[in-house]
């Protein structure tokens, strides 16, 4: 788009989108882009859908220290990830724009973006919103899946399929192993969340390389085309949903 697009968008009260996720190894069968892409593509297809939202350009670099273990992974620190969104958060305000949604597809990104939605409240007197792509359909996803809890955790079921389904040649599935495991306590401490739908009550530090050697949490062997479709259309459907609610706040 040109800036006088982006102006008459911006007059006809138009919301703004802004994928977010990582560049981190994805173990050895899904590519190392795979957090952006999914959510790059879920936002591209939920404003084809409206017809009044903007697709920001997707920020690409995520927080992803525990990830660093592993070739392929770039990660910015963490007051870097919170600053840059604040900053393309406030030039979207300044250029008139008032209705914004981080979306999210990186575990590692969840409690930041919530952060940046909070502060940019304080500061702005604006309420943005903040949300991880696989958290918007959750109870579709959890009607869909195959495996069982831990069966979603990072390169597992839900991004492998996910993945089949938008671009399966990129998915070398001669390459996927189910790694799932029981946590240590009652409070569901493992050195990682256990399930992206059951993250458990305590969080912990923990080395993915250390805790997953393989950089799998889950149940890729289950992963199909089929599910992919069908996890993204509900995706992409709820968030419709979520931004009709928005614009009328």
């Amino acid at each position: 788009m040109n800036r006088q697009e982006i102006e008459k968008a911006q007059k006809a009260g138009d919301m703004v989108v802004i994928p977010v996720g990582s560049i981190e190894q994805h173990g050895p069968h899904l590519p190392v882009d795979t957090d952006i892409h999914s959510a790059y593509e879920i936002a591209k297809r939920a404003a084809l859908k409206r017809g009044d939202v903007l697709v920001c350009p997707p920020v690409w670099f995520g927080y992803s220290p525990h990830h660093m273990g592993f070739h392929g992974t770039l990660t910015i620190r963490l007051e870097t990830f919170l600053n840059l969104l604040k900053d393309i958060c406030d030039s979207l305000y300044q250029h008139g724009f008032r209705k914004m949604l981080i979306l999210n597809g990186h575990g590692g990104n969840r409690a930041l973006i919530n952060l940046v939605a909070n502060d940019f409240m304080r500061t702005h007197r604006t309420k943005i919103l903040a949300a991880s792509y696989w958290d918007l359909a959750a109870q579709e996803i959890r009607n869909l899946r195959k495996s069982e809890p831990g069966g979603m955790g990072h390169a597992c079921e839900l991004e492998t399929s996910v993945q089949l389904y938008l671009r399966r040649d990129l998915v070398d599935t001669g390459q996927v192993s189910k790694e799932t495991w029981t946590p240590k306590s009652r409070f569901g401490i493992s050195y990682g969340p256990r399930d992206l739908l059951d993250s458990g009550s305590v969080t912990i530090g923990f080395d993915f390389a250390e805790s997953a050697p393989r950089g799998i949490m889950g149940d890729p062997t289950v992963a199909s085309a089929d599910t992919g479709e069908k996890v993204v259309a509900a995706v992409v459907d709820r968030l419709v949903d979520l931004l009709e609610e928005y614009k009328q706040l």
